[in-house]
């Protein structure tokens, strides 16, 4: 393509394009490629024939002698010069301080749980009043075996009436007092 037409056609890359070239490459590089390259292969040619890691004879043999004697030859555990020589936090102090916060939280929780006096109502200190309104606002969530329950101890026999009411006289109460309206109170 000639300089012109790259200039019609794209006159932004024309005024880009430059004489230096960006990339270069080193005098004889061409020339010397051919034996570097040929001189890297017979050297990993070269790598692969011999061992890379080579390990001693009777090394098997020998290496549980090795290990012990080396161990018998190190400063016991116990030794003065070891124990100065390590900085140790035991166990036992780290609890300490973890569990000694919660174990106080504990019985602090535990004592006044137990000597904490609740203000717990007693049957016989409410009022009659409020147990009347009580009564009324849920005597028809009440089952007669919830009743019975609470009062297994009494004897109802000693609650029953004596005298029978004859039929006419209740006959006569029914008629004179609205039954709609006693019917609606309970």
């Amino acid at each position: 393509m000639k300089p012109q037409e790259l200039k019609d056609i794209a006159p932004l890359l024309f005024s880009l394009k430059t004489n230096a070239i960006p990339f270069s490459v080193p005098n004889n590089y061409f020339d010397d490629l051919e034996n570097s390259m040929l001189s890297q292969v017979n050297l990993e040619k070269q790598l692969e024939k011999e061992v890379a890691f080579d390990m001693p004879n009777d090394y098997f043999n020998q290496l549980e002698d090795k290990v012990l004697n080396h161990i018998k030859a190190e400063v016991p555990l116990n030794s003065p010069a070891q124990q100065a020589e390590r900085r140790v936090i035991s166990l036992n102090q780290r609890l300490k301080k973890l569990f000694a916060p919660m174990a106080i939280a504990a019985c602090l929780v535990l004592f006044f749980s137990i000597f904490y006096k609740s203000n717990s109502a007693d049957f016989n200190s409410l009022p009659n009043n409020e147990i009347s309104e009580w009564l009324s606002l849920e005597i028809e969530e009440i089952d007669t075996y919830e009743i019975v329950a609470v009062y297994d101890k009494i004897d109802i026999d000693a609650y029953t009436m004596i005298e029978e009411l004859p039929i006419g006289a209740i006959e006569n109460y029914l008629i004179l007092n609205n039954i709609e309206s006693i019917i609606l109170e309970n």
